[in-house]
């Protein structure tokens, strides 16, 4: 039976308590780079394509004045082994998984399957003439391939080995990089002066515009955050804005007649090769010339997966440049600090939003993470922008929610304080008066039809309410 007495209208709302975040900072940035150093590897013919593996142990660099493909191990910069492909190999491409290469054979008009494991050819693709660059995308399902002597771009099922199709573009193809969302294929012109944007949601594959650049475009590359594509020809480097898929700025102050050109994986830098002269390092956050090195270009450059190596080849030799830098992927972890769940590390190479918090804390509100588990470090908001150039724990920050309990007298007399608490905690008691009554209990309803509570009696706090 519901208690009769002084009670009142209840109305349970959730209060969150506001709390204060400390600003967010960058992590500290890493001590300067040592200088440059330029290492020379020899005992190519012709180099004119090079490939790392996914783990940056070796390298794969093909040999156009014949027939094969030489494994350099980048611990000792020494020739290991050589792989028998086709005729005038170009381009070499290894999957993201390691476990094959594509090597396009420009005197063969094919493509060769190298098993990795094996260190054999296994197959060839049918192309086409003077077959150039290739390249995978990011889970190694389809290869891109820039045909020279037809004017196309072929894709590949690079899990069957098959073509799926081939798409007609503006000139001779010379360089092909694909958007990071996979949905834009880039292919220069090398004997034209354009790049030719190619839209893959269509089906079939079709030429969605074409962008002037220069006489020669040869490099191509796409920032991993999808703003900018860089293209190198014989004016220098140009920088295409990739959304509006215009021209941001057509030639950068310092660079002149680069032929390749390859990013950073964390997009930090450009490396445009000017043939046999110089090799020319671009900022990609200013977009200016940072550093030149003089004697280090060549005719096709890669980055190592950590940013540690940049190797350039050209003739019987191949430069392997140590810049000091490592961008290899760095992991978050998330420590629940006294909440309970669960949340996966984190891991990235590049600048990305923080995992959303799953964690939970009875009594409690999330309010961000911070790099120290007492909330004196560096503060960071829930799905914050981490830049991961060190790997770090992230700890919960939680505040107590706190409810209120106001009371009413009901008709009755007097004043009595509302009682604020996050836990369970003993009600105030009483001293609201009536004349001829006397005081029976508290209620969540004035008509004592509600949730009775006793003078005194234990209320959990777990929500705002009027007794």
């Amino acid at each position: 039976m519901a208690t009769r007495g002084w009670a009142s209208v209840a109305a349970v709302v959730l209060v969150v308590m506001s709390f204060a975040m400390s600003t967010i900072a960058a992590p500290p940035a890493s001590a300067t780079p040592p200088a440059w150093t330029v290492s020379t590897i020899t005992g190519f013919n012709g180099a004119s394509g090079i490939a790392f593996a996914p783990d940056g142990s070796y390298a794969l660099v093909t040999n156009r004045s014949g027939t094969t493909v030489s494994k350099v191990s980048l611990a000792s910069n020494t020739i290991v082994g050589t792989i028998t492909v086709g005729s005038r190999p170009i381009g070499v491409a290894i999957t993201p998984d390691g476990s094959k290469a594509y090597v396009t054979n420009g005197g063969g008009q094919t493509i060769s399957v190298v098993d990795m494991a094996l260190g054999t050819q296994v197959k060839t693709i049918p192309s086409g003439s003077n077959v150039f660059r290739v390249i995978f995308n990011a889970d190694g399902s389809r290869a891109y391939v820039g045909i020279d002597g037809t004017n196309q771009a072929q894709i590949i099922n690079s899990d069957t080995d098959e073509q799926i199709e081939r798409v007609s573009v503006s000139r001779s193809s010379g360089g092909v990089a694909l958007s990071p969302n996979e949905q834009t294929l880039y292919v220069s012109a090398w004997s034209g002066a354009d790049v030719s944007i190619l839209d893959l949601t269509t089906n079939p594959v079709t030429v969605r515009k074409t962008v002037y650049v220069g006489p020669g475009a040869m490099g191509v590359a796409a920032h991993p955050d999808g703003t900018k594509v860089y293209v190198s020809s014989n004016v220098g480097v140009t920088v295409i804005n990739a959304v509006s898929e215009t021209v941001l700025l057509s030639s950068i102050t310092g660079v002149t007649g680069t032929y390749p050109l390859a990013i950073s994986p964390d997009g930090g830098e450009v490396y445009a090769a000017a043939g046999s002269g110089n090799l020319y390092v671009i900022d990609t956050t200013t977009d200016s010339l940072t550093r030149t090195i003089s004697g280090a270009g060549g005719y096709q450059v890669a980055v190592s997966p950590d940013c540690s190596k940049v190797i350039t080849v050209s003739g019987d030799s191949a430069k392997v440049i140590a810049t000091g830098r490592d961008c290899s992927s760095r992991a978050v972890s998330f420590d629940a600090n006294s909440g309970s769940g669960s949340l996966g590390n984190q891991v990235a190479a590049v600048s990305s939003a923080l995992t959303l918090n799953t964690f939970t804390r009875s009594g409690y509100t999330f309010g961000g993470w911070n790099t120290a588990q007492d909330g004196s470090g560096i503060a960071y908001a829930d799905g914050a922008t981490y830049d991961f150039l060190a790997s770090a724990t992230l700890y919960a920050q939680w505040a107590l929610t706190l409810n209120t309990v106001t009371f009413d007298a009901n008709s009755g007399s007097g004043s009595l304080a509302d009682q604020v608490a996050a836990v369970s905690s003993a009600l105030t008691e009483n001293t609201f008066t009536r004349s001829g009554y006397t005081f029976a209990a508290w209620n969540t309803a004035a008509d004592g039809l509600g949730t009775p509570y006793s003078d005194g009696e234990s209320f959990d706090f777990s929500a705002d309410v009027t007794l």
